[in-house]
């Protein structure tokens, strides 16, 4: 009998040890748990924080350069057949009405491409845009969240209503990412905003927000730059100017300028176009730039260095094709000199 009350103790005391080691594992792992939970959790909020901060981190940001092609070379004039194409665009936006279908967004894109012959952009027939254009306020086309098409096609309309500057301006200036259709993790804001500063004077009451958004740091800063110069805010000429003065200072004498950072400078030269005789004065940076060697992208040999010749349509826009400003630099005359890209 002793022997089974000692047994039966022994079990007993066994049986509570357990269920007590038992109970500290399970502590263990709960705290364990919480503590893991705790830094999970701390890493989404600082990741967040993070991509807040710093979009670019999270999303590619699309360029700040005029969407319809190079606004600054020269176009054909469009054959009767492309008068035809344009034509039937037009038609099918008639006929669809605002009825969201595949062939008024088909049309939408082939007008917001325009047409390029044998690598010669087919100038624009001023009236069917200006249809285009009606027909959009009409039918509220421009009423969902904007993509590159409808950015393309906004860029060619020559007077735009105000509900067009107001659509292309929310998304310009959202406070929140804007996807792009073809491309994941991009995000189109500069684009927009390059578009809005088409729009010049009617993109008045944007000025100031601009303004305050401006930089070289990014697409966004220099697209916000372009906004700012040509819906007339009377001190962005002068920054523009100093921007541009500050990155070329920041470079090593003699030095190439890096591919970002040309962008950045191009970018912000295009402000210049959009203000008529206002940029002139303002040109010391960007002649200083044409004097320097650039990184282009030439696949697939990654960068090469080439003289940065896209600026001399810029260049010859602003101040005549025929000035000594454009005769200073022999390569934009040259043929045989590529386009940097």
């Amino acid at each position: 009998m002793s022997h089974f009350l000692l047994g039966n103790r022994l079990s007993v005391g066994y049986c509570r040890r357990a269920k007590r080691a038992e109970g500290t594992r399970m502590k263990v792992a709960i705290r364990r748990l919480v503590i893991a939970m705790f830094f999970v959790a701390a890493g989404i909020i600082i990741g967040s924080f993070i991509v807040s901060r710093n979009p670019a981190l999270a999303f590619d940001l699309e360029a700040a350069f005029p969407v319809a092609g190079n606004p600054f070379e020269e176009c054909v004039t469009p054959t009767a057949d492309e008068m035809a194409l344009f034509s039937i665009a037009v038609q099918t936006l008639e006929a669809v009405k605002d009825r969201l279908s595949a062939l008024g967004i088909g049309a939408e894109k082939f007008l917001g491409d325009g047409l390029y012959r044998d690598g010669i952009r087919v100038c624009d027939p001023g009236g069917v845009y200006d249809r285009v254009a009606h027909l959009s306020v009409e039918h509220l086309s421009f009423k969902y969240r904007l993509v590159e098409y409808q950015l393309k096609l906004a860029a060619r309309f020559g007077e735009p209503d105000p509900y067009i500057v107001e659509a292309v301006a929310k998304s310009a200036f959202s406070g929140s990412r804007q996807p792009s259709e073809n491309f994941a993790n991009r995000d189109i804001r500069p684009m927009a905003r390059s578009v809005l500063a088409g729009f010049r004077e009617k993109a008045a009451k944007y000025a100031a927000t601009a303004y305050d958004q401006m930089s070289a740091n990014d697409s966004l800063g220099t697209g916000a730059a372009q906004v700012a110069a040509a819906a007339g805010h009377p001190l962005a000429l002068n920054r523009i100017e100093r921007l541009m003065t500050d990155n070329l200072s920041a470079l090593p004498e003699g030095g190439v300028v890096p591919w970002d950072t040309k962008n950045r400078l191009y970018e912000l030269a295009y402000a210049f176009t959009l203000v008529g005789e206002r940029g002139k004065v303002h040109l010391a940076p960007l002649r200083q730039l044409m004097t320097m060697k650039v990184q282009s992208r030439a696949p697939p040999f990654d960068m090469i260095e080439l003289q940065p010749k896209r600026m001399c349509d810029l260049l010859a826009h602003i101040v005549g094709i025929n000035s000594a400003d454009v005769q200073a630099y022999p390569y934009c005359a040259d043929d045989t000199v590529p386009y940097d890209s």
